[in-house]
Order: C-alpha cells, then structure tokens, then sequence
C-alpha cells in the first residue's frame, strides 16, 4: 500500500513516473493561454474607455459650471477657454481660479481624457467634446 501511495506522490511532485506532454496538450494549455490574455487585454480595455467617459462628463461639467460663473461675476462670457483657465476670482476670503483639478498637458488646449481638444463658442458660451462619438454630451 506504502508503494502505491509513495509513487503517485512522487509523480505529484515531478518524480521518476513522470512522463511528457503530448502535443495536443501543449497546444491546449498554449490556447488557453492566449484566449485569457486577449479576454483579459479586452476586458481592460472596456473599462478604461468606461473610466474615460466618466471623467468627460465629469469635466464638461466643470467647464460649463465654470464659464456660467464667469458670466455671473463679469457680465460676460470668456473670450477662450485660456483665459478662463488663467483667469480668478475674489470672493471674501480668498481668490481662486475659475477652473480648478482640470488636467491641462498642453498650455495652449485643454484636452478630454480621449487626448482631443475642446471646442468652446463663445457667443453661446457652450463647450464640448471634439471626439468623435462624444460631439454632442
């Protein structure tokens, strides 16, 4: 009984009753492999785009929040959206900007989370993606 029970141990453990894998399991265990890293690679993808939505919602809002309060506080809408980046405001206690935790790569553009700039109409003071698929959040 000892005998029966010590070589199945040992063919567990990588001992003497080992034997190799035939080719058809290589190419399962190969297969297998490659569908969970393309699911997975896919997956990640899915909700990156998903996260990227999120945060342009989340950022139109800002923008527009932060252009109805310029137009409050100047009478005016901003000429661009540089300025309303650049521009603050004073309330009692302190001054702060119009936009801010707005990421900002490029000093000239403010750009989504899809890397696209901005489109902003300053006659009707509406700003909005230039993505394709997102032109009208």
């Amino acid at each position: 009984m000892e005998y029966v029970f010590r070589g199945r141990w040992d063919a567990l453990i990588g001992g003497e009753m080992k034997k190799k894998r035939s080719t058809f399991e290589v190419v399962l265990i190969s297969v297998v492999v490659m569908l969970s890293l393309v699911l997975g690679a896919g997956i990640y993808a899915g909700r990156a785009t998903v996260q990227k939505r999120r945060l342009l919602i989340q950022e139109l809002s800002m923008l527009r929040s932060a252009i109805s309060l310029y137009a409050v506080i100047n009478k005016q809408l901003p000429p661009d959206l540089v300025e309303l980046e650049k521009s603050k405001y004073t309330t009692e206690n302190s001054t702060k900007p119009y936009l801010e935790y707005l990421y900002d790569d490029d000093a000239d553009m403010l750009r989504d989370p899809f890397g696209n700039p901005y489109q902003y109409d300053p006659v009707s003071g509406w700003v909005r993606s230039t993505t394709e698929g997102y032109t009208r959040w």
